[in-house]
């Protein structure tokens, strides 16, 4: 049930990101956000955030206590802890060349499966579904764009944890600044 249930999501967020529709979504929880200038234009943009540890759908009720102090043990439901974090990242490789780069780091356990949605544009636009097995605590990948005028990028998503079907580390979604290319 996860599997489906997170893909249809990924899929209805990669057409909403594609579409301008979430394209301004933020999460409040942006742990770091950072851009440099170039003669007064951006030429990157990064976002990190940390990633929510939540029950999976058809387990509401599951056991997040691995995720949090222990002064708050027994936690159930959804926490305000982490399981890692996300980062999203933008920056003009050369004339009318963008690239789009996005990570995670999980500082709780290796990640089994990656449900990823990643949208950029208007320059450029597109999205990108990553949706794949894994074993490791880390993973990143880069896209480049080809276009002309205002580049920006936003990711979500949920990875599974090895050993327990039952938590999802979600990323929630969040978006670079714009840079032009």
């Amino acid at each position: 049930m996860f599997k489906s249930t997170i893909s249809r999501r990924v899929r209805i967020a990669a057409m909403l990101m594609s579409a301008g529709v979430l394209s301004s979504v933020v999460a409040p929880t942006a742990a770091h956000a950072e851009e440099l200038r170039e003669e007064g234009a951006r030429v990157h943009s990064a976002v990190t955030v940390q990633m929510v540890p939540t029950c999976a759908p058809e387990h509401p009720d599951c056991d997040l206590s691995e995720f949090i102090p222990e002064s708050r043990a027994g936690t159930r439901g959804s926490v305000s802890g982490t399981c890692g974090t996300s980062t999203i990242y933008v920056d003009k490789v050369g004339t009318h060349k963008g690239r789009v780069s996005w990570g995670m780091h999980i500082n709780t356990g290796y990640i089994v499966l990656r449900e990823i949605a990643v949208a950029w544009g208007p320059a450029g636009g597109g999205s990108f579904a990553d949706v794949s097995p894994m074993y490791s605590t880390n993973y990143s990948t880069s896209r480049t764009v080809s276009g002309s005028g205002n580049f920006s990028a936003t990711i979500g998503g949920a990875v599974q944890l090895v050993g327990n079907k039952y938590v999802h580390c979600t990323i929630p979604f969040h978006s670079t600044n714009t840079i032009r290319i």
